[in-house]
């Protein structure tokens, strides 16, 4: 058995949902003899309930009861959200080659055109959507088509690599499209229906409705680390509704048709198979980073005021002799007027959580500080001189770009 080998992006999606439909029929036809034109009640047949057959012939609403198993939750969010799930197609130049002996043939003929392709959603009745970042990066052309075949040029409205998602736009004045209905990620429950959607294999499959895959919320706050991209996403979605080429960027939806996550990516094994582990963003993150991007036009980098390190037992022992701090940031320096200035903050604190997280190494670091937005206060917790206090600190937008 091959086993999970590296991260790739989730450029896909396909899955099916099983019905059970055969057992239903099994049942109504070997329960009892019964005409062909008869119907059983399917919820009424088990052995500690007798049935009475001359009612069910009587009632013919086998039909009607299948049909409505049919109509399941999972097929009615599927149907709410699939008229505003939108493929995507790019069009960028190939990126010169690395290596020198190829660098002249690249140079005599030219760059090629390269066709990529993903997913995504609109999220606006004017034709604004998303997706992820790496689905439209680099392209000079955008062409996404709707569920019903409508065709058109976009553009990229602004896009963030931190978190991999971009807002799009078609070109020129729409209305009236389709669009999405969002729920509420920080709500999830390992173990909660999910269904993602997307166009996978769009290549190879001519018909432009979204295919469909179920599965499950399978764990919360994962931190994932992609092969093909050197960062980290932090407090991502897992599930294991199939995830295939094509589907990056398109939504992963919960059983009452509201979008919860974007499809990001996916672990392969040693072959490039499916393991059953996708990762989604987060869409309560999607929705402010789409804010920041259409008030700003980017994800404004923000500022504490803060200069320090993370103390180890040499650095605890010298600088704090006699005393015995917890393990966190120390403080070495603090700007004039900067928000930790101004809630306080002096040299040689020491912070020891942000927002209830820890703060003792780079790690926990990386994790505390990944959702920080320019205007939101945070909680800092506090070391001083052997007591421990809360101080509220505003980031403001650094002006290091």
């Amino acid at each position: 058995m091959s086993t999970p080998r590296f991260l790739a992006p989730a450029l896909g999606v396909s899955v099916g949902l099983a019905l059970g439909l055969g057992g239903l029929l099994w049942q109504a036809t070997h329960r009892a003899p019964v005409s062909e034109t008869s119907s059983v009640d399917p919820s009424t047949l088990s052995p500690s309930t007798p049935r009475d057959v001359s009612t069910s012939i009587a009632t013919g609403n086998l039909q009607q009861e299948i049909e409505s198993s049919r109509d399941n939750a999972i097929v009615r969010a599927a149907k709410a959200v699939s008229p505003a799930v939108v493929s995507i197609n790019t069009v960028r130049q190939e990126a010169p080659p690395r290596r020198n002996m190829d660098l002249l043939e690249f140079m005599l003929r030219g760059p090629r055109s390269e066709a990529g392709l993903g997913s995504g959603f609109l999220v606006d009745h004017r034709g604004y959507g998303l997706t992820a970042q790496h689905v439209i990066a680099g392209s000079q052309e955008l062409y996404i088509t709707l569920a019903d075949g409508q065709r058109f040029e976009a553009e990229v409205v602004g896009s963030s690599l931190q978190f991999d998602l971009a807002v799009i736009k078609i070109r020129g004045e729409v209305r009236n499209l389709p669009t999405v209905s969002f729920g509420d990620s920080d709500s999830l429950q390992n173990g909660e229906w999910v269904i993602a959607i997307g166009s996978p294999f769009g290549y190879l499959v001519e018909n432009s409705q979204p295919s469909i895959t179920v599965g499950v919320v399978s764990a919360l706050h994962r931190d994932v680390r992609p092969q093909s991209r050197q960062r980290v996403y932090y407090d991502m979605i897992q599930t294991d509704a199939a995830i295939n080429p094509g589907n990056s960027g398109g939504p992963l939806v919960n059983a009452a048709g509201q979008v919860v996550g974007i499809n990001t990516s996916v672990i392969t094994n040693a072959s490039g198979g499916w393991t059953g582990l996708g990762f989604a963003v987060p869409i309560n993150r999607g929705r402010w980073v789409m804010e920041e991007i259409l008030e700003h036009g980017r994800v404004r980098p923000y500022t504490f005021g803060l200069e320090g390190y993370f103390l180890t037992r040499e650095y605890k022992d010298r600088l704090y002799p006699g005393q015995d701090p917890p393990l966190g940031w120390m403080v070495e320096t603090v700007v004039y007027d900067s928000p930790a200035d101004r809630a306080g903050i002096l040299p040689r604190d020491v912070i020891t959580h942000i927002n209830g997280a820890s703060f003792a190494d780079e790690r926990k670091r990386g994790r505390s500080l990944y959702d920080v937005r320019v205007g939101d206060p945070m909680t800092f917790r506090v070391w001083r001189d052997g007591r421990t206090f809360d101080v509220e600190v505003v980031p403001t937008e650094s002006t290091r770009g």
